[in-house]
């Protein structure tokens, strides 16, 4: 074919070939594949991989799938439609070659021909004010973007969220403190598009800087009381919002997509101009935002977050703005009869909230709208944002820097994403470090989701080891830990901090480590449980408080000794700049929160 295009990677001649023909996402995972040479063992002399890219060469691989195949004992052609296919298939190989623990890749008769189930596969990262160092993205320096892009990239996630953004303005001088996280970020959105992926940021659509906030208390949203935000109202203050969403769209340059959220303690506004009709305000807020972005880039993705919308009238009550609301039950109607054409949807799905512990008992008794399936109905694309992966309070009460599994969780929303016209599906993450089997578990679904229980075990385990023996036993540590979040039965957690830790050698891979680090502290907080149990039933018999209290002060202090240990756990020490602080404001109000969950959660999420 005379558009073919053949990049040759080897040990004696790095990359050569058609090097300017290829996007640089394939330059970059060529990039990969010379950087893992070294650590093969007997590869053949001239050996190579030969990535080509071939248009038409297989209709049903499509834009981004591919084919690996061994053309000798010294060549390996990975081949695809497209440049996204052929740096998907770099990746697929190393990926791959890891599952396996291959030492040589060339002695292996590689057959393998993958597309993607769904198109649209995303990565969100919320940058909220967690103010964990290195463990939270909004602390997050450009070297801590890359690591995290490369993990996603290398298991072929299209496209990465951000959300929430810290607004700045020249004319706010309080608001500098956002800037530094935007020049990082703007790093990183170049970053991810070397790689072939596309960014977008998620914001409130009335959110401005704290100094404009307090500025303009004319301006504010009227909210119901204890549950509002840095929030201006739309109908008086649209002009002065948009000039900082404005800003913000000019500091991330490059950026692929506006993700607007108008619900949730920022969006409801109870004044007399916006109550009569809050989605005229919501869809005159998505218009806005979008047409905004499309002047600098036309093809800039608009997602509408249509979060809770659909559940409204169930909610009634237990979800504060419900109460203050005209017309509550027309109002997901409204937004689906009014968005602008083009706009995507996204939400959690009908069963995550039946499944939730606090609204799904509520929802039980209501006929819910799947606005993933209504949304395609109505001309518009939708897609399952995994929420239960990490609630968005998840660092107070969820244990969300721990290692977390939610295999069986997962496994269950995927298979019933798979049943609704969605296109795409997107993990939702406060603490990336913690969190990397769920990570791997939902990025693998999302470009595979007939992958069965036992296959992500085993390829988790590989991920993480460096040989077949050290795999089969952190298989079964990982599946440990998921039993210990089902039951909580602490010799479960044991066996499986044992496992990681006596695979947590000098050559172990960091990512092995970390959840070593984290099962470790996460055993310590189970105990610090029992004794904080033992504290409460203690003061209901009126017997032995004080030594019950002593005991449990003796547990949060090994804890806050043990953390200093595990670099991504400093957010709860260090960060407090003394001591007494760092206990009294960051670690105490945790524990005391995570030792309610593991002792009174009958929940697995």
């Amino acid at each position: 074919m005379s558009d073919q295009k053949v990049l040759r990677v080897s040990a004696e001649e790095g990359q050569c070939g058609e090097r300017s023909r290829f996007h640089t996402q394939v330059i970059r995972a060529a990039s990969r594949l010379e950087a893992q040479w070294p650590t093969w063992e007997a590869v053949p002399p001239r050996a190579a991989v030969d990535v080509v890219v071939a248009p038409g060469c297989d209709p049903s691989l499509g834009d981004e799938g591919y084919a690996i195949r061994s053309e000798s004992d010294a060549r390996i052609r990975i081949e695809a439609n497209s440049d996204a296919g052929a740096a998907n298939g770099v990746y697929g190989l190393l990926m791959e070659a890891r599952h396996r623990h291959c030492r040589n890749p060339f002695a292996t008769s590689w057959a393998i021909t993958e597309t993607p189930y769904w198109q649209d596969r995303r990565a969100s990262l919320a940058s909220y004010a967690m103010g964990m160092s290195k463990m939270t993205p909004e602390t997050w320096t450009f070297e801590d973007w890359k690591e995290y892009i490369d993990f996603a990239r290398s298991l072929n996630v299209n496209r990465l969220s951000i959300l929430g953004v810290f607004p700045y303005h020249p004319d706010v001088p309080e608001s500098y403190k956002g800037r530094w996280r935007m020049v990082e970020q703007a790093r990183a959105i170049g970053y991810a598009h070397e790689h072939g992926m596309k960014v977008n940021v998620m914001t409130a659509y009335n959110h401005v800087p704290t100094q404009v906030f307090w500025d303009h208390p004319e301006l504010r949203t009227e909210a119901v009381r204890g549950y509002f935000g840095l929030a201006l109202c739309w109908s008086k203050a649209k002009d002065l919002i948009m000039k900082f969403h404005r800003q913000s769209f000019e500091a991330l340059e490059g950026l692929d997509g506006i993700e607007v959220m108008v619900t949730e303690p920022l969006g409801w506004c109870l004044c007399d101009q916006c109550r009569p009709d809050t989605a005229a305000v919501w869809l005159d807020a998505v218009r806005e935002l979008g047409s905004a972005l499309k002047e600098r880039n036309p093809d800039a993705e608009v997602v509408f977050w249509n979060w809770l919308s659909g559940f409204f009238t169930a909610l009634r009550g237990i979800y504060p703005p419900t109460t203050e609301i005209k017309n509550l039950d027309r109002i997901q109607d409204q937004l689906l009869d009014g968005m602008p054409e083009g706009t995507v949807f996204t939400d959690l799905s009908v069963n995550q909230m039946e499944t939730d512990v606090e609204f799904g008992p509520r929802l039980s008794h209501h006929d819910s709208i799947e606005i993933l399936a209504e949304a395609p109905k109505r001309g518009f694309e939708s897609r399952n944002f995994l929420f239960f992966m990490d609630k968005e309070f998840g660092m107070l009460d969820r244990l969300s820097l721990f290692p977390k599994p939610f295999l069986d969780y997962t496994l269950s929303e995927i298979a019933y994403t798979k049943a609704l016209p969605v296109a795409g599906v997107s993990t939702c993450r406060l603490a990336p470090p913690g969190r990397f089997l769920s990570d791997y578990f939902s990025m693998r679904l999302a470009w595979n989701p007939d992958l069965g229980r036992q296959e992500l075990l085993d390829g988790a385990a590989a991920y993480l080891t460096k040989s077949a023996e050290e795999g089969e036993a952190i298989a079964e540590a990982i599946g440990r830990l998921e039993a210990y979040w089902h039951h909580r039965k602490r010799d479960d957690l044991l066996l499986a901090r044992d496992a990681f830790d006596a695979a947590a050698g000098p050559e172990a891979y960091p990512e092995l480590v970390r959840i070593r680090d984290g099962l470790t502290i996460l055993a310590m907080i189970d105990d610090f449980a029992a004794t904080a149990k033992a504290f409460e039933e203690a003061i209901e018999g009126d017997d032995n408080a004080v030594e019950a209290k002593g005991r449990r002060d003796v547990k949060l202090l090994e804890v806050y000794e043990a953390l200093k240990a595990y670099p991504i756990y400093q957010g709860l020490t260090t960060d407090g700049l003394w001591e007494p602080r760092s206990i009294v404001m960051h670690l105490r109000p945790r524990m005391e929160m995570w030792a309610q969950r593991i002792n009174h959660s009958e929940y697995y999420h």
